[in-house]
């Protein structure tokens, strides 16, 4: 009986099959698509910001540095989104711990609940929060009712930073928690079994261990809260509070006169956007930490101390309801045919939200939106 035997030989680089002309050509348009989708608004706005009169300048771009009104707007904007994120991450790192490795009562309600706020963009959410917390709100009409309040307290000042970055936690910290539960759920398992093994204690585990590998997600996440607080237009023009670079470009290039300033903005927002962007994505070698963790395993979920089921739990929960509030005012005022000086609605419809889909006007906004979406 004879056997033959083949030679199994891979190809030199030289051999390797180029790709087909039709892949290359879509590969190339692609390509094209995308830069000119990219290059071309950009130079349309440079070309508003640097060309004056004809003339290369860049007066509007040294007006950023001079003005001091636009100064302040900048660190206003900058404190504004450095403590949003910071806040965001306060929040964000112990509920994931919670949802990825604990199992307990109100998990799944969390879970269900987490990706509510993502729903709707935050400045929409000021609507149905001033019906609820304004300042003869739904909640402050019920404490005068029960005699709890004299005088109804203003919960949502104008005008405030506070406002403003409390809602944009509440809207933001579910893209940071779901960027940490991802990274802690591709941790290999065997890494605290064996701290533990050696006396380790939670908390050194989550310090030295856990930490640092879901830190690049962490970044990551970070960074796009960053980003978000930091270009967020609604939520400060809602709120009152002009004094951020948003606003102020708003208000320049919805003046009647073209303001040169507004585009030069544009573009340092721009610049200081892609910059904390790559910080995130870069500055902690990202790719490299990434490939480390992915050899986890799956979820396992372990019993809750009575501590962390006690201080913890209920803490986290709130946080989620919270982040809720504003959904709900929405929803109760879609619901609502009359809503003046009561708790709640005194009369309920369902017709408002039937005449979304009779009426030319909304119907014709719902279509190009959807439309846009799916392109998108």
């Amino acid at each position: 009986m004879t056997t033959s035997t083949s030679a199994v030989t891979t190809p030199s680089p030289s051999r390797v099959a180029r790709p087909p002309r039709q892949v290359v050509a879509l590969y190339l348009f692609l390509w094209f698509f995308l830069i000119a989708a990219l290059a071309y608004p950009l130079l349309d706005i440079a070309k508003r910001a640097f060309i004056i009169d004809g003339h290369f300048s860049l007066s509007a771009l040294k007006l950023l540095f001079q003005d001091p009104y636009l100064v302040q707007s900048l660190a206003n904007s900058l404190q504004l989104a450095v403590t949003v994120t910071a806040v965001t991450t306060i929040i964000s790192l112990p509920i994931a711990l919670l949802l990825t490795r604990h199992s307990f009562r109100g998990r799944k309600l969390v879970l269900l609940l987490l990706n509510a706020p993502l729903l709707l963009p935050p400045f929409i959410g000021v609507l149905g929060l001033r019906q609820l917390l304004g300042r003869f709100g739904s909640f402050n009409l019920l404490l005068l009712n029960l005699g709890i309040v004299s005088h109804p307290p203003d919960w949502l000042k104008t005008g405030n930073a506070s406002s403003v970055g409390a809602l944009q936690v509440l809207h933001l910290y579910p893209i940071l928690v779901g960027q940490l539960m991802s990274a802690l759920r591709a941790q290999p398992r065997s890494l605290t079994e064996s701290a533990r093994s050696v006396g380790a204690s939670s908390w050194s585990i989550i310090r030295s261990i856990t930490i640092p590998l879901c830190l690049p997600s962490l970044v990551s996440g970070a960074s796009l809260v960053f980003i978000s607080s930091f270009t967020d237009l609604g939520t400060p023009l809602l709120f009152e509070y002009r004094s951020t670079i948003p606003v102020v470009i708003f208000n320049m290039l919805t003046d009647r006169n073209e303001n040169a300033v507004g585009y030069a903005l544009i573009i340092a927002v721009g610049c200081l956007s892609g910059l904390f962007f790559w910080l995130g994505g870069r500055g902690l070698g990202r790719e490299k930490v990434g490939r480390s963790v992915r050899i986890g395993v799956g979820e396992h979920l372990q019993p809750i101390s009575s501590w962390i089921r006690f201080l913890l739990v209920p803490l986290m929960l709130l946080v989620t309801l919270l982040s809720v509030v504003p959904h709900l005012g929405i929803l109760l005022l879609a619901l609502s045919r009359g809503w003046f000086f009561t708790v709640l609605p005194t009369t309920w419809t369902v017709q408002n939200l039937i005449s979304i889909f009779k009426h030319p006007l909304t119907l014709r906004g719902l279509s190009n939106s959807i439309a846009l979406a799916l392109v998108s």
